[in-house]
């Protein structure tokens, strides 16, 4: 083998194992619920707004504090499962997670919603540890004119109280 065959053979080989450990990672809200929503790639710095599951995972943040999530999520607002969360009714469904670049004291922190002609219609924002399943708020772009609720009385039937 010439030298140059060499080169050229040793870059190719550098090349394609190059190709092949760069994999592209699955989002974690890929694993989320609905299984085929088109799931959010975590950015910080996504553009506001109602148009994209990246922006909306931005708008929650904005909305939902992590301090606000926490003083939300105690054992009495645990939620009840006789309650029905939001139906997925429409064709295209979209999901994701917030502050998923920190430790949140949360297995997650995630959302799903709606969408329809690219624009959300509809969400549901959960939170989840362990066994214990919190819905913070199921909503629409209307929801965002008023501030979240984040300290809802805990004895009212949504929540799963003291039990």
């Amino acid at each position: 083998m010439s030298a140059h065959a060499s080169v050229y053979f040793s870059a190719a080989l550098i090349a394609v194992a190059g190709c092949s450990s760069q994999r592209e990672q699955p989002s974690p809200a890929a694993a989320d619920w609905p299984p085929s929503a088109r799931a959010a790639a975590y950015s910080p710095t996504a553009t506001l707004g109602f148009d994209s599951p990246e922006g909306v995972s931005r708008l929650l943040e904005q909305r939902w504090s992590l301090a606000d999530i926490q003083a939300f999520c105690i054992p009495e607002r645990r939620h009840n499962d006789m309650y029905q969360n939001l139906v997925v009714d429409t064709p295209e469904a979209w999901k994701g997670r917030l502050y998923s670049d920190r430790r949140t004291g949360f297995d997650r922190i995630s959302w799903y919603a709606t969408v329809r002609d690219g624009h959300l219609q509809a969400y549901s924002l959960e939170a989840y540890r362990g066994t214990n399943f919190w819905s913070l708020e199921i909503g629409d772009p209307e929801t965002f004119h008023k501030p979240p609720q984040v300290t809802p009385d805990p004895s009212a039937p949504c929540f799963i109280g003291h039990k």
